[in-house]
């Protein structure tokens, strides 16, 4: 004979109901109890390889690197590293990155206008460097009697690739637009707030389709 709490006789049916509902409350609780995921070791790790990289862009920049095909190499590389840290990010939202975020794509797209400038300024040069037989910047590094490939070739191969990195800057910069719309943990979603954060974005936004659009226009 099994009595309750109360005293009162416990059925067999009474002490599953009993059981079941012990476990439901239980479960409740540990619910209720669970702490908040610490993201603080995770957040401070994405920051230091968010410095790593901004230190290095800079150091380009500091060295006004004009060279397009290190450039894009420095950009595509950069980018790369970026995207990992911005799917790590995806749950914590560390209002620390996305700041950093944003500052490596202002590098970024510097970067980028630097080197194009620099190319459109130093196109005449490329038809010369092959007559010459020095290798080009950017460009097929064989060449074949009658295959040697003319100026409107060569324009419409680094066209490619300059609009092909276009692409891959565009595809970071809208998953951090994503995670700078929703904000950090606990953020405001007042929509004064979040225009706020994407101030900076959009205008990198709207610099990166004025590149494309240029490209676009010189390989026509």
């Amino acid at each position: 004979m099994t009595l309750d709490a109360r005293g009162s006789l416990l059925t067999p049916t009474s002490q599953v109901d009993s059981t079941y509902s012990r476990m439901a409350s239980a479960r409740e609780n540990s619910v209720l109890e669970t702490p908040r995921r610490d993201f603080s070791k995770l957040d401070s790790r994405c920051v230091i390889a968010c410095t790593q990289i901004l230190v290095t862009l800079e150091n380009y920049l500091l060295s006004e690197l004009r060279a397009l095909d290190l450039i894009l190499a420095t950009v595509s590389k950069a980018v790369d590293d970026l995207k990992k840290i911005v799917e790590l990010q995806q749950e914590s939202r560390c209002d620390r990155c996305i700041i950093l975020f944003t500052t490596i794509m202002l590098q970024v797209i510097a970067l980028l206008e630097a080197g194009c400038n620099s190319a459109t300024d130093h196109e005449p040069d490329i038809v010369d460097d092959i007559l010459s037989g020095a290798q080009p910047r950017l460009g097929p590094s064989l060449y074949f009697g009658a295959f040697l490939p003319t100026s409107e070739e060569q324009r419409s191969w680094r066209s490619r690739i300059i609009t092909r990195e276009y692409r891959h800057v565009g595809e970071i910069l809208s998953s951090v637009l994503v995670l700078a719309r929703l904000g950090s943990r606990g953020s405001s979603t007042d929509p004064i707030a979040v225009a706020s954060r994407l101030g900076c974005l959009g205008n990198i936004e709207q610099r990166l389709k004025e590149m494309a659009a240029k490209e676009a226009g010189a390989d026509i």
